[in-house]
């Protein structure tokens, strides 16, 4: 749960000599370690560097070492909610989870036009609604609602906060914020999954079938959703009685798969 993979991504690993990597092992200490980063590789670029190959090697312990030194010397640095991002996840995964809220919450208030503020939201929003603390979660997201459109991360956070609201019973506020998110990121990948929320809310808790049916066949009719949306989209569909009928056959798989065909659908 640490994503390391995607933080290795973020940074590539500048070159670092076998010399320096044995005086650390050997133990030169910061002071060294300062005068050899020298003025052509800056400090905390050489700090970021020995923490990612701490994490590497799982080195954790060694790592989060390295990290508080980076926190506390270059707390500028563009590196240090990368850093933070480390800890809080580790805090998490270790269950300690008021640690790692405060560090979400240090990365979301200290480095919003960070590469990890996305993350710092989705982080938390995702703790919070494991530890079923849904009214935190909104709390949490509804306020920067009309950020999520500018971050990579954005669906999945509107995805979450539909979700909180939901799981709250706020069933016209999370299909208010399910309109929000089609407006503001139509071409969101997370969004059919929200849609196929909304339109379960509308069926079951809201009584509106009508509505409730155009946004599954919406979601039936669009292009470049995935199997497991399709198929939960295909039950909804004959919970409202619609039938469709029209099948064709894969040729890749040689396998029937219905045709998104509007006029092919047909409702008893």
């Amino acid at each position: 749960m640490v994503f390391l993979k995607e933080l290795f991504s973020m940074r590539s690993l500048a070159t670092i000599s076998v010399a320096l990597i044995l005086g650390f092992v050997m133990g030169l200490g910061y002071s060294n370690f300062q005068r050899e980063s020298g003025p052509d590789i800056p400090g905390d670029e050489m700090l970021w560097n020995r923490i990612v190959k701490n994490l590497e090697q799982k080195n954790v312990a060694e790592a989060e070492k390295w990290i508080t030194v980076l926190r506390n010397d270059f707390p500028e640095s563009p590196y240090c909610d990368d850093a933070m991002m480390v800890l809080a996840n580790n805090r998490r995964n270790e269950k300690k989870y008021p640690k790692a809220e405060q560090l979400y919450t240090a990365i979301k208030s200290d480095y919003s036009q960070g590469d990890q503020f996305g993350q710092s939201l989705l982080q938390l929003s995702d703790m919070f609604l494991e530890l079923k603390k849904y009214g935190e979660a909104e709390a949490y997201l509804a306020p920067l609602e009309k950020e999520f459109a500018r971050l990579p991360e954005g669906g999945e956070l509107y995805h979450n906060l539909v979700l909180s609201q939901f799981l709250q019973n706020k069933y016209s506020v999370a299909v208010k914020t399910a309109d929000n998110f089609s407006q503001r990121m139509p071409e969101s990948s997370d969004l059919a999954r929200t849609k196929l929320l909304q339109g379960s809310i509308y069926a079951t808790y809201l009584g509106n079938q009508a509505l409730a049916k155009d946004i599954f066949i919406g979601l039936y009719n669009a292009t470049g959703i995935s199997d497991d949306i399709r198929a939960e989209v295909m039950i909804k569909l004959k919970e409202q009685n619609v039938y469709i009928g029209n099948f064709d056959i894969n040729p890749e798989l040689e396998l029937p798969v219905l045709l998104p065909a509007p006029l092919d659908i047909i409702t008893y």
